[in-house]
């Protein structure tokens, strides 16, 4: 479903109107007042970016614990860098949000990162029917004789695609068994007919549960006898890395797993019948944890709220 740049500033031509937006994705089912405990509306504070309670004046800030929590960029900034990073298929680089927005290069780079944090419902579930599995690699040129170690320009990416669903790609160390087998147990149902070529780690895929097919590329074989290929996860890392070299140019291993969680999530989403945006504004309203400094206990943000209370 398209949502265009004109629908976006008709839907959203002020920071009040965005701000009210997500007061609705994540609070519009507080009736009952925190602090007061009575039923209660909490009505816009004028010149602050908080709502208070109309009987006790308890105040709820919208923009804690999101992406934009003591931003000093305009909202509609941020509503704007959403739309540029979820209508596109190869991503957008942060230079190009500096010239579109007119910020910082810093400002565009921090807010893309903080984007990238709710590009994921944080709930992967499992895979079934058939999954295509494969490893790649990404990173500078690499030597013919260095690929038995991976090299050390070299990072390791593993992907699992279901056929007509959903893609899961983790950063790995290597591709032994024991890195990998771990990663498909967690993501791939018992049962499930995984695809994959001939490397010896996915050789005893068939004692652990799973129906085990294989495609020899090494003997220019690209679907087999079955009738069973790895051609979809060859084309998502087709994608994948054309949007590295051709859009960021070049990503350092330590982001790389946030550029890996932002394809992932556009690639899960593209039959979607909402817009990646209100899919992204819709994560706002998931439970957002933080660590208590004092106890070290993870607690929600409206367990603090209630806390402070």
């Amino acid at each position: 479903m398209k949502y265009t740049l004109g629908q976006l500033r008709k839907e959203y031509p002020n920071d009040e109107a965005c701000l009210d937006k997500i007061f609705q994705i994540r609070f519009s089912g507080l009736k009952c007042c925190p602090k007061c405990n009575n039923d209660t509306k909490f009505h816009r504070v004028m010149n602050r970016m908080c709502y208070e309670c109309q009987h006790c004046g308890y105040q709820i800030f919208p923009l804690a614990g999101t992406p934009m929590e003591k931003t000093r960029t305009n909202l509609t900034k941020w509503f704007h860098a959403i739309h540029m990073m979820t209508t596109t298929r190869n991503g957008v680089a942060a230079k190009e949000i500096e010239r579109v927005l007119g910020c910082t290069y810093k400002c565009a780079w921090r807010m893309m990162h903080q984007i990238r944090k709710v590009m994921s419902d944080g709930e992967e579930g499992m895979l079934s029917g058939c999954v295509q599995g494969d490893e790649t690699l990404i990173g500078g040129v690499q030597r013919r004789k260095d690929r038995e170690s991976d090299g050390d320009n070299k990072t390791t990416v593993f992907g699992m695609v279901e056929e007509g669903g959903k893609v899961i790609m983790k950063k790995v160390e290597d591709r032994k068994r024991k890195t990998l087998l771990p990663i498909i147990e967690k993501y791939v149902e018992k049962g499930t007919h995984i695809v994959t070529d001939e490397l010896p780690s996915y050789a005893k895929l068939g004692k652990e549960g799973y129906t085990h097919s294989t495609v020899n590329h090494n003997q220019d074989e690209y679907v087999n006898a079955e009738g069973k290929h790895t051609n979809t996860i060859e084309g998502v890392w087709s994608i994948l890395k054309r949007s590295i070299s051709s859009t960021h140019v070049w990503v350092s291993d330590t982001h790389l797993p946030k550029y890996i969680d932002e394809f992932e999530f556009r690639y899960n989403n593209r039959r979607s019948g909402a817009p990646m945006f209100e899919i992204i504004l819709s994560n706002l309203s998931l439970p957002l944890t933080r660590v208590d400094k004092e106890t070290g206990e993870v607690i929600t943000v409206y367990q603090q709220e209630k806390q402070r209370a």
